[in-house]
């Protein structure tokens, strides 16, 4: 899966395994070391979806501070 559309509040995922997704399913999305962001799928649109996180990206989650500086994904 690649992210797409990041913001603290939450970010769109693609790829194939989409079709496997449902609307308000709950999952964690982990990168590297960090703590898993716990999430629900707000929505899906062929192989894109919609995660909205159940809180912020704070301060101390470097991996994903470091994704929102980029934004080059």
């Amino acid at each position: 899966m690649l992210v797409i559309d990041l913001s603290t509040h939450g970010c769109g995922i693609q790829g194939d395994a989409t079709s496997a997704l449902r609307l308000g399913m709950i999952l964690a999305i982990r990168l590297d070391d960090e703590r898993p962001v716990q999430a629900i799928i707000r929505w899906i649109r062929g192989e894109v979806a919609g995660i909205e996180f159940f809180r912020p990206i704070t301060a101390d989650q470097s991996g994903w501070r470091a994704l929102l500086a980029d934004q080059s994904f």
